[in-house]
C-alpha cells in the first residue's frame, strides 16, 4: 500500500510541475509591476498637466540663443509641472499627489534639437527618464532608489545594467536631477 502511494505522490508532482514552474518568473513580454507602477505614474501625471491640475515654471538659459564661443546658438530651457492644490481641491478629493515631472529643452540654433524628461515620485525621488533626439536614439531609464532597473535604448531593452549605463544614470540623470530640485539651470547637452 505504501508503494503505490509513493508512486501515487509522485505522479502527482509530475503532473503538477509544468503548472507550478509556470507560475514562477515573469514571461519574457511581461512588465515587472514595479515598471508598470511607474508607466502608470507617467500616464496619470502627463494626463493632469494636459487637465490643467499641474502648473508649470519656466526657467530659460541664453533664451535669446545668443552666440557662445565655442559653441554656438543655443539656448536651455526647464519646465517643471507641479500639482496645484487648489485646482486639484476644485477638481479631486483628497490632497494633491507629491509626483511632478521636469522637461528639459536645449536647443543649437532653429528648433527644439533635444527634449528630455526626469518624472519625481512622491518622495522626490528620479523613476524615469526620457531623452528624445533627432541625432541619437531614444532612451528611457526607469529607476527604484535613484538605481537604475530598466534601460530602453532605441528597440533594446534590458534589465542587465552596465557600467556605462550606470555612469550615465549617476553623472549626468542623477546631477542634473540634483540641480533641477535646487532650482539650478542644470547641465542640459546630455549626450
Amino acid at each position: 500500500m505504501k508503494k503505490y502511494l509513493s508512486a501515487l505522490c509522485a505522479a502527482i508532482t509530475i503532473a503538477c510541475l509544468p503548472t507550478v514552474m509556470s507560475a514562477g518568473p515573469v514571461t519574457p513580454g511581461e512588465d515587472p509591476p514595479h515598471i508598470v507602477e511607474i508607466r502608470a505614474l507617467y500616464q496619470e501625471v502627463v494626463r493632469n498637466r494636459d487637465r490643467g491640475l499641474m502648473v508649470c515654471d519656466r526657467y530659460e538659459h541664453n533664451a535669446g540663443k545668443l552666440v557662445l564661443p565655442g559653441s554656438g546658438a543655443m539656448s536651455y530651457r526647464v519646465s517643471v509641472w507641479r500639482y496645484e492644490e487648489r485646482l486639484w481641491r476644485n477638481m479631486e478629493k483628497g490632497p494633491a499627489p507629491k509626483s511632478w515631472i521636469a522637461q528639459l529643452s536645449f536647443s543649437r540654433g532653429e528648433g527644439s534639437d533635444e527634449t528630455y524628461e526626469l518624472l519625481f515620485d512622491e518622495g522626490n525621488s528620479v523613476v524615469f527618464f526620457y531623452q528624445s533626439a533627432p541625432r541619437s536614439a531614444e532612451r528611457r531609464y526607469y529607476f527604484t532608489g535613484e538605481k537604475p532597473i530598466r534601460v530602453i535604448e532605441g528597440k533594446e531593452t534590458t534589465d542587465r545594467i552596465s557600467a556605462e549605463h550606470k555612469y550615465y544614470a549617476e553623472a549626468v540623470i542623477m546631477r542634473a536631477a540634483f540641480e533641477i530640485k535646487r532650482g539650478i539651470m542644470p547641465e542640459i547637452d546630455m549626450r
